[in-house]
């Protein structure tokens, strides 16, 4: 696809460069070259126009950006990201805090699990609106970050550590795995799901929030 922005940009740049060669050559009203001094000169100068305009052509239309470990094509053809997140839904007598979808990263706030049994659930569609197919390269989960309260804040930290858990699938379940193709022009619905395990008696004598975590999910193209 031409970007006319940039050609009217290279356009310029171009008639700017040749005013200055002008200098080297005198020219008559009717465009006709009178003398040249020096076709060495003339010869150099000649080629240097060349790979200016070369240079800055290829600047102007393969720009490419590095942005949260998505690599960003110009114009429409690579656009992959988060959309459509629901507000999320928790159950037993948790928290569910609020979810940040930006690009390709997730991030959750202040979750708050109690007890066993407690969930709180998170769906979201990751969508290929650019014209290239997209393949998952690699994701990983950040480390939760958990902040009790009270005097037994510290033992009420380690209780939930110990029995939290963060699974990210598509909808229906199936695990991300590395290599997971989407399809220009499509989306795939996923569920973010955090919980405390239900099968223990353990339980927390305060609060625990869990005031950060998230994932980071890496996309190529195909």
């Amino acid at each position: 696809m031409v970007n006319y922005k940039n050609k009217n940009l290279i356009e310029k740049r171009l008639k700017k460069i040749k005013k200055y060669i002008m200098i080297y050559l005198m020219i008559d009203r009717k465009g006709e070259i009178m003398e040249i001094r020096d076709y060495k000169k003339i010869a150099i100068i000649a080629l240097c126009i060349s790979v200016i305009g070369l240079s800055i052509a290829f600047a102007a239309i393969s720009t490419t950006l590095y942005i949260n470990g998505t690599t960003m094509y110009s114009g429409n053809e690579w656009n992959i990201h988060f959309s459509d997140n629901d507000k999320g839904t928790a159950t037993g007598t948790a928290d569910k805090g609020k979810i940040e979808l930006t690009g390709t990263v997730i991030t959750i706030y202040d979750v708050v699990l109690n007890g066993p049994g407690d969930t709180v659930t998170y769906t979201f569609d990751i969508v290929n609106s650019g014209r290239l197919d997209a393949k998952l390269e690699t994701f990983y989960n950040w480390s939760p970050i958990f902040s009790g309260s009270g005097s037994q804040k510290a033992i009420d930290e380690q209780v939930v550590r110990n029995n939290f858990n963060y699974v990210l699938t598509y909808e229906d379940g199936t695990p991300l795995n590395r290599g997971d193709i989407i399809e220009a022009g499509k989306r795939k619905r996923a569920k973010l799901i955090l919980s405390y395990n239900q099968d223990v008696s353990e339980a927390t004598r305060g609060e625990v929030a869990i005031i950060k975590i998230g994932s980071t999910l890496v996309y190529v193209q195909k």
